[in-house]
């Protein structure tokens, strides 16, 4: 019996020692597979995380293209409704200013119409000017009115003044006068009366003067 007991006690020593062997192999074996799951979810988590950071920083990026891409077709859509009102504009501003042309052109054709001599005179009452009469002077010349001047004449073929007193200043018709008129001073042509005071001046100081006659210039009306 007591030999039984002690190999009973062996036996149970035995098993008990294996017990715990298998018990610690299964808790290890559990503490792998425990760390071997928490890894696999930290790595689910992680990229769980980056992907959602990715969607996140992907959707904003979009985001903003996509702002300033309506930001730029607003822009554009402005300029577009600018440069329209700008072609309207200057459409109606043109259509103007062709209309005040035309009305012009029409008063212009009925002053020729009624008193061709205008611009012959206009031209005429220039050249007195040019001479030196004042506009009230160069008035009463285009008007038929005689004029007696004291003081200087300006001679514009010769850029020279001549001193005057109480001289007559006259415009009359004349055929063969330029353009159907002739200003006459002292009874003279103008270019003639200048022509012998530009002699007696040259005569004076001793040069020489040619014979030919000096051009005279002729003014023109600007439309």
């Amino acid at each position: 019996m007591r030999t039984e007991y002690e190999q009973t006690a062996s036996l149970q020593a035995q098993k008990s020692a294996e017990l715990n062997r298998t018990e610690a192999e299964l808790k290890s074996v559990k503490g792998e597979l425990k760390g071997a799951r928490l890894k696999n979810a930290a790595a689910e988590v992680g990229s769980n995380i980056v992907e959602g950071i990715g969607a996140m920083i992907g959707t904003s990026r979009v985001k903003r293209q996509q702002q300033e891409i309506d930001r730029l077709n607003a822009e554009n859509a402005a300029l577009h409704e600018q440069i329209g009102t700008l072609n309207r504009t200057n459409r109606e501003e043109k259509a103007r200013h062709e209309q005040a042309e035309q009305q012009l052109q029409a008063k212009l054709d009925r002053i020729e119409h009624w008193l061709p001599d205008t611009q012959t005179l206009i031209s005429w009452g220039e050249y007195c000017r040019d001479m030196g009469l004042s506009e009230s002077g160069a008035r009463e010349i285009i008007a038929m009115k005689p004029l007696y001047v004291s003081g200087e004449l300006r001679a514009p073929e010769y850029s020279r003044r001549f001193d005057v007193s109480n001289t007559e200043i006259r415009l009359q018709r004349d055929p063969n006068g330029p353009g159907g008129f002739q200003l006459l001073i002292d009874r003279q042509p103008a270019h003639a009366w200048f022509r012998q005071r530009y002699v007696e001046l040259m005569t004076r100081l001793g040069y020489p003067v040619r014979p030919e006659r000096p051009v005279i210039r002729r003014h023109t009306i600007k439309r």
